[in-house]
């Protein structure tokens, strides 16, 4: 158990995100939430979306037209 626990632990630090086939799974995603999404997940937390604030994450282009 523990192997496979260092293994998780290496791949969420190191592995690309890969998103769900739009096709097989009927999930559509467009560029924009995807950008979102793997800004959020940034092994690196001074990376992350909304490091420098809330304004930050509002201003990203998926929230583009959002009324907050």
């Amino acid at each position: 158990m523990e192997k496979n626990h260092h293994k998780l632990g290496k791949m969420i630090k190191t592995a690309k995100i890969i998103f769900p086939d739009p096709i097989k799974h009927k999930i559509e995603m467009s560029e924009e939430m995807k950008d979102f999404i793997e800004k959020l997940l940034d092994w690196d937390p001074t990376n992350w979306l909304g490091v420098h604030g809330a304004e930050e994450i509002r201003n990203h282009k998926w929230f583009e037209g959002f009324d907050f």
